[in-house]
């Protein structure tokens, strides 16, 4: 697959963690919204995987993100983000799988995990998440890339401090704060290879920046005229299992999440070329380390 094809896919996710936290807030077009994201059918043969109710307050929803060209959604995810959110004490995390983590996926072996999706849908990439990190899976919210830039757009850019050595880097951008529009925003998450950024990890990390920011420029009361225009372009690339009054009960919840104190991370390992092949060999026992210090082991 071209370099250019690989980075430029990565931009979806960044709007991902509004799937659960803002999209139905204002109240508008919110049954056709629903509607249109809450599909069975999702154009994958296998459908829709079932969503499974929380046995406790913590809510864990596997973010995806494709780049699902000419009807295509049995490509491979690019992005793999679980966020886990406590309703009671309202702290919340986003945990980053790297798409070339090692792993046993049910049924095909030892495989770099975004291969899941490609051979499975949804379902086959929850199964082999909840295998990796031995927590339960309550719900997905899946998202393609071809509409980032529109969803950006639709709420008129996203404000945040872009680093210096990523705005030498990548033209338009300058450093320190600004507000991106969507062709800069898909610039500024989906470059893996910006020197001293630490490669594809540097890049979950701004991911995970820039997410946090959308939701804090989705929430900004200079944003509410603009709900109806960023429901529709999301409507038209976000498909989930979330049922709708478990969307209400976590919009609730998140809605009162302090940001800033979000705890973010991913599965921590080392590089690794097996057979001619890049692979990210994740370090099992500082991967519990990690699932215990963000708050996701039951």
């Amino acid at each position: 697959m071209a370099k250019g094809r690989i980075i430029k896919r990565t931009a979806w996710l960044v709007l991902a963690l509004v799937v659960a936290v803002f999209f139905f807030a204002a109240g508008y077009q919110l049954a056709a919204f629903f509607q249109k994201i809450y599909s069975t059918d999702l154009d994958m043969e296998e459908g829709q995987p079932p969503p499974k109710k929380p046995n406790s307050s913590r809510v864990n929803i596997l973010l995806l993100g494709i780049d699902a060209r000419g009807g295509d959604a049995h490509s491979r995810t690019d992005t793999i983000i679980v966020l886990s959110v406590d309703l009671k004490t309202r702290e919340a995390a986003m945990l980053s799988i790297p798409r070339d983590s090692r792993v046993e996926i049910p049924g095909y072996g030892l495989d770099k995990i975004n291969h899941a999706h490609a051979f499975g849908g949804v379902a086959l990439t929850i199964e082999t998440v909840e295998k990796l990190l031995g927590v339960p899976i309550n719900y997905f919210a899946r998202i393609n890339f071809q509409g980032f830039q529109a969803m950006v757009d639709a709420l008129g850019g996203v404000t945040l401090e872009v680093e210096p050595e990523v705005a030498q880097y990548i033209p338009g951008l300058d450093a320190g704060w600004q507000r991106l529009n969507g062709e800069q925003a898909l610039d500024y998450v989906r470059q893996r290879n910006i020197p001293g950024t630490n490669g594809d990890f540097g890049r979950i990390q701004r991911q995970q920046k820039f997410l946090l920011a959308v939701g804090r420029n989705v929430g900004s009361v200079n944003n509410i005229t603009r709900i109806p225009s960023f429901l529709s372009a999301l409507g038209d690339n976000l498909r989930t299992n979330i049922p709708m009054a478990e969307m209400t009960r976590l919009a609730n919840a998140l809605l009162r999440v302090d940001l800033e104190e979000v705890r973010q991370g991913y599965l921590p390992g080392q590089s690794r070329m097996i057979n001619g092949i890049y692979y990210w060999i994740l370090d099992h026992e500082a991967k519990e380390a990690m699932l215990q210090e963000m708050g996701l082991m039951v």
